[in-house]
């Protein structure tokens, strides 16, 4: 009598379950393994699964369904050289390293993400393998950047709020437009820097709203900045990737605006990570992910966020003065957000009236040609026009 073969675990699933298993392998394991691990990920992904369907079409009997499966691996196999190829292509501007900003950052309940506290860390920017700069970045232990200590007990404050170009990426500690405004007021300002890598208008609104801003500023200001960017417009309606648990506004009726949590509320674990994911393709990058044009319900809540931060600073600080600096560039976007800014009110300060030259070649403030933030030399000629026409002309 012979012995009957054995019999594994895996051909005794059902043939759907074994299907179930296997596109839960390939679909879901492979891509988070590689996104994970792998650079150029979903070449791999779309390379592996391009090799699945091919090995289905050689395998399955029927020309019919050998047809459909070998259709479909053709089909990955063009998405994951589409991949190889824009993997391939020259930056269009310079980048962080990789994992720069871990222990840099932390999470935070009410704007989404902040720095953390005593912080003092030195991030290298590249464009594409080639390091063009070199930036050390220190926090104190409010949570700011660093500022120049004020030998006057009495000296006001002046208060800084914005996005990396107030923040100042990529230049160094003494070189932002908050610390030279300190050096050129030799002390008689004390200012104070809230601005952020990839921060908005909605940031602004919530440390003014939740206390966080009264906690950090601890003399009276007399001024408070914000420096405005065409992209405050997108960030302000949640369009950006990096601050999806940042605060979100709601533009009301009345032409008000009222907190309504974070902008990834509702949002499930599973939605989460499938857009991590795909933030990880550069196909999805190319088509889901470009920079769209401002609309003008962006614009408008964008400045209905603001003139709810001027009111509030009136609250809290009776007698500071809040000013809005408009990087001007490039300008059909600029004059747009001027508009929507000045229909509610708000006087707005172009930058190209302290820059000279601004408006014909602003690629002359820019800290690198790969890089457009400003300069120190712009974040200076800024710095001095604030103090020249704000501070000492008050």
């Amino acid at each position: 009598m012979g012995i009957a073969p054995a019999v594994s675990p895996w051909t005794r699933l059902p043939r759907w379950a074994r299907v179930a298993l296997g596109l839960g392998f390939f679909f879901f394991l492979v891509p988070w393994f590689s996104v994970q691990v792998l650079p150029a990920s979903w070449t791999f992904i779309f390379g592996a699964w391009a090799a699945w369907m091919l090995w289905f079409a050689f395998g399955r009997p029927g020309r019919t369904r050998r047809a459909l499966w070998f259709n479909i691996g053709v089909a990955f196999l063009a998405l994951a050289g589409a991949e190889l190829y824009l993997e391939f292509q020259p930056p269009t501007k310079a980048s962080p390293r990789s994992g720069a900003h871990r222990g840099y950052t932390r999470p935070d309940a009410d704007l989404g993400y902040a720095p953390v506290p005593g912080v003092r860390r030195t991030i290298a920017y590249c464009f594409g393998d080639e390091k063009i700069l070199e930036v050390t970045y220190t926090i104190d232990e409010r949570g700011c950047r660093i500022g120049p200590p004020s030998p006057s007990p009495t000296a006001p404050s002046v208060v800084f709020f914005g996005g990396s170009y107030t923040y100042g990426q990529p230049i160094e500690d003494h070189e932002t437009i908050a610390n030279q405004v300190g050096e050129l007021t030799e002390g008689r300002f004390t200012p104070v820097n809230l601005a952020f890598f990839g921060y908005g208008p909605h940031q602004m609104l919530a440390m003014l709203q939740s206390g966080r801003a009264e906690a950090v500023v601890e003399r009276t200001p007399s001024h408070a900045f914000y420096l405005a960017i065409g992209d405050h417009a997108r960030r302000v309606a949640g369009q950006v990737h990096w601050d999806m648990a940042g605060p979100r506004y709601r533009l009301m009726p009345d032409g008000t605006v009222r907190r309504d949590g974070q902008f990834d509320e509702g949002v499930s674990s599973v939605q989460k990570r499938l857009r991590k994911w795909l933030r990880a393709s550069n196909i999805a990058h190319l088509f889901l992910f470009r920079k769209r044009e401002i609309t003008q319900d962006q614009r408008d809540l964008l400045a209905a966020v603001v003139r709810a931060s001027r009111d509030r600073i009136a609250e809290i600080w009776p007698g500071c003065r809040f000013h809005v600096l408009l990087w001007d560039h490039p300008r059909p976007t600029a004059d747009l957000i001027a508009s929507a800014l000045e229909a509610q009110g708000i006087e707005v300060h172009r930058v190209s009236e302290a820059l000279p030259g601004f408006e014909e070649y602003p690629a002359r403030y820019a800290a690198h040609a790969h890089d457009p933030h400003p300069s120190a030399d712009a974040a200076r000629g800024i710095a001095a026009w604030i103090v020249r026409e704000f501070l000492e002309n008050p």
